[in-house]
């Protein structure tokens, strides 16, 4: 006798597989190809007697089998529980896979009700009770399984394994058998032979996180998620197969005869545990936590066939993210496959953005080897040469024909305010700078506030430059006056342009030196979470642009500045010699603030290409 099930997905027409009108020529060649059934690596919490019955269920000369609208063409694979062979449909004229186990659980109910492009579908299926036969007709993935690509990969001179490998993988052993046309497929495509390993490892994963979060809101367990029940198709698309111990918890079709089984190396330690107890029940401890261990094993089965050459910097979030899947506690791991699947979404926006960041030159490699240092040097060194050049220009020609008292006067308030400025220094690099070294030092860069603590590095930088340069131009002369009386105007306008205008271009250079360092250095090293990667990163990074065109500008007043002072400055407050050395200080200013207005501009430029490829992946 035979029977049909009472679903029919997509509409499809259900036709008999088991009859009498077979060619029984056919079967000696079919019944060759399956041998005997394969338990190597399960571990079903089931009697022997009942494996024994699995194998005699599909076994051709207890299937007699004779299909009418199935033309049997080959053996695709087999499990523990079934057969899956190539046939054609006759009727529809289209390639299916058709799994052949014992009448024994509900993997086409279950199935049926998973309609998600990353799972196969199940079109039908048709019970022989007589025989205790249950036959699926599933669609057909011409592809290869994950565990061939992994076995093909580490084949691969290490140096050579990329998503580009694993799609001349795919076109090696993918089936010549007519598939139908996908334009999404060749754009997926691309993005994998474009993708470095470790980015195709996140872009697989999050395929199968999806799965796996769209059956677990069906209440459906998989229970055995390996590499082996992942097909990729012809266009490297991931799509999970074989629920025949997947669980539905509160379904009426779930019953004691429900297996609990799975394969050793890719269970979690609670389903270990669980298989372990003959009379377990499926859905006591055993959660779509489990799940994520056993894609948290599956990723790291992709992740071993890396390069061992490859950045360790590349890999350290996606290390994380493996190893969160992995913790043997279940509440450590992520709580649903949907946050398994934004994670690994972010890690390779992260990835990939970090890839397509400017080529780092020997600059921007020192920076990135010793941030700190490398900030204080192109700070505080140029900062500290262009004050004591300053002091020795104002000693040598500007208050040279000063009197003795007020001369004397200038190297009391210079001192003093140098040592004052000095300690204002120390400190504000020990609540920014040095804070946040020891911050990223201790944490690993891992938390948000440190990426926002980093990104106010640059303003630290003008707030320092204000409080270090500009009140010399009013304290220095006012000093002096208070200490010995008044002095020439020109002195005072002498002081003023020489420290206001070295100032505004310290303060600019710092500003770009740091803000170069932050965004191209710290920043991409800065983040531990990465769900939602380009979306946080558009967003802390928004007002940079903007901030960077207004420095740009004042990074060109000094040398606007300094030749208007020079075209119509007062210059009957100045002795001939004071607007002679006046004139050649400003021409010294024009050049420096024409140095640094193109400094300004470059730096900004690199920032902007660093900004375009963390937000959107690609270099402008």
């Amino acid at each position: 006798m035979i029977s049909h099930s009472t679903w029919n997905n997509n509409n499809q027409s259900v036709h008999y597989l088991f009859g009498s009108n077979r060619d029984p020529s056919q079967l000696t060649s079919i019944e060759a190809e399956i041998g005997t059934l394969s338990t190597n690596g399960f571990a079903p919490s089931l009697p022997a007697e009942f494996c024994a019955e699995q194998a005699a269920a599909t076994s051709l000369k207890k299937l007699e089998l004779v299909s009418g609208d199935f033309q049997i063409i080959r053996l695709l694979g087999q499990g523990a529980f079934g057969k899956v062979f190539l046939a054609r449909q006759l009727s529809l004229n289209r390639l299916v896979a058709i799994k052949v186990t014992a009448d024994r659980g509900y993997e086409g109910r279950m199935m049926a009700q998973l309609e998600h492009r990353r799972i196969v579908q199940v079109f039908s299926e048709t019970v022989s009770t007589e025989h205790g036969i249950r036959m699926l007709c599933m669609q057909f993935v011409a592809g290869v399984t994950l565990q061939k690509i992994v076995d093909e990969l580490a084949r691969i001179e290490a140096s050579r394994r990329s998503g580009r490998a694993l799609v001349e993988i795919l076109d090696r052993f993918v089936n010549d058998h007519e598939t139908a046309f996908d334009p999404s497929g060749l754009r997926d495509r691309e993005l994998l032979i474009n993708s470095t390993l470790t980015e195709a490892v996140c872009w697989i994963g999050e395929q199968i996180a999806e799965a796996l979060a769209f059956a677990h809101q069906q209440g459906v367990l998989h229970r055995d998620v390996k590499p082996a029940n992942i097909l990729l198709n012809q266009y490297g698309h991931p799509m999970l197969t074989d629920f025949s111990v997947a669980f539905q918890a509160n379904s009426s079709t779930s019953d004691g005869a429900t297996v609990l089984g799975g394969t050793m190396g890719f269970m979690s330690p609670e389903h270990c545990r669980a298989v372990e107890q003959p009379h377990a029940s499926p859905g006591t401890d055993v959660d779509q936590r489990s799940d994520i261990f056993s894609l948290g094993k599956v990723l790291n089965c992709l992740l071993h066939t890396r390069s061992p050459t490859a950045d360790l910097e590349l890999s350290r979030p996606l290390g994380r993210i493996v190893g969160r899947c992995l913790r043997a506690e279940p509440t450590e791991r992520f709580p649903t496959a949907d946050e398994l699947a934004a994670a690994l979404v972010g890690c390779r926006q992260w990835l990939v953005a970090k890839r397509a960041m400017p080529q780092p030159s020997w600059f921007t490699r020192f920076a990135e080897l010793h941030p700190v240092m490398f900030i204080l040097v192109c700070t505080v060194v140029p900062n500290v040469f262009a004050s004591a050049a300053n002091v020795w220009y104002l000693s040598q020609f500007v208050i040279v024909e000063l009197p003795l008292a007020q001369r004397n006067s200038f190297w009391i308030v210079i001192t003093w305010y140098n040592a004052v400025v000095a300690l204002a220094m120390l400190l504000l690099l020990d609540r920014t700078l040095l804070r946040a070294a020891r911050e990223f030092h201790r944490e690993r860069a891992v938390e948000t506030f440190l990426r926002q603590q980093v990104l106010m590095l640059p303003i630290w930088c003008i707030v320092l430059g204000c409080v270090g340069w500009f009140p010399f131009a009013v304290v220095v002369p006012s000093g002096m006056e208070l200490l010995s009386g008044r002095i020439p105007f020109g002195c005072w306008l002498h002081v003023a342009v020489a420290f206001i205008f070295t100032g505004m271009i310290a303060m600019t250079a710092n500003y770009f030196v740091v803000s170069f360092v932050v965004i191209r250095s710290l920043y991409p090293r800065l983040w531990g979470d990465v769900a939602d990667f380009r979306a946080t990163a558009a967003k802390e990074l928004s007002h940079i642009p903007g901030r960077n065109r207004k420095l740009q500008f004042l990074a060109a007043l000094p040398p606007v500045l300094a030749t208007s002072l020079l075209m119509f400055g007062p210059a009957e407050q100045f002795e001939q010699s004071g607007i002679g050395h006046l004139r050649v200080f400003v021409s010294i200013l024009v050049t420096a603030g024409l140095v640094g207005s193109w400094f300004a501009a470059a730096a900004a430029s690199m920032q902007g290409r660093t900004i375009s490829a963390l937000t959107t992946g690609r270099d402008y």
